[in-house]
């Protein structure tokens, strides 16, 4: 069954976010002995980011982070999503979190991409933070793309023809 959820403020839709992902990687952590975050790039989640790195004792040693959409650029480049969360989120913990997985854009895009594969085929992710842009686009799966129409593959490169977020 899915739920909407209404917030009048940006601060508590992050408090509730923060909150989600505390009781989920608690639980998580008592399961399992490890929790697994799915991370997005762009503008959305950066505020959540910054607040969950703030919460105190937090299971990061117990924690995998895997960043789930990627641009091709630098990843030192401003518009590179791990740069994005590496400033908003991993610099700032208190403690070292257990791994952080990132599509490496100083591969090649085949490399980059049987690395990450690698990386999935052993982890399940517990949650993943999505955002979406005023396209309605997620994770750099863009509306009417053919991407949309695969299911037989857990990562793959999308087109960049027309698409403003992808240089």
């Amino acid at each position: 069954m899915n739920k909407i959820f209404r917030f009048k403020t940006q601060d508590e839709w992050v408090q509730a976010i923060v909150d989600h992902l505390i009781f989920a990687a608690i639980r998580a952590v008592h399961d399992r002995g490890i929790f697994r975050l799915g991370l997005s790039g762009g503008s959305t989640p950066t505020p959540v980011y910054q607040a969950l790195a703030l919460v105190k004792n937090f299971p990061w040693s117990q924690t995998e982070l895997f960043l789930v959409d990627e641009r091709i650029v630098e990843l030192d480049d401003e518009r590179s999503n791990y740069r994005m969360v590496q400033e908003n989120l991993i610099e700032r913990l208190p403690q070292a979190s257990k791994a952080f997985v990132f599509f490496d854009t100083r591969l090649s895009s085949d490399e980059a991409l049987s690395q990450y594969q690698r990386h999935l085929d052993y982890a399940a992710l517990d949650v993943v933070l999505l955002g979406i842009g005023t396209d309605g686009h997620t994770a750099s799966l863009f509306p009417n793309s053919k991407l949309l129409e695969v299911q037989n593959q857990w990562i793959m490169e999308t087109e960049p023809a027309g698409n403003p977020f992808i240089p």
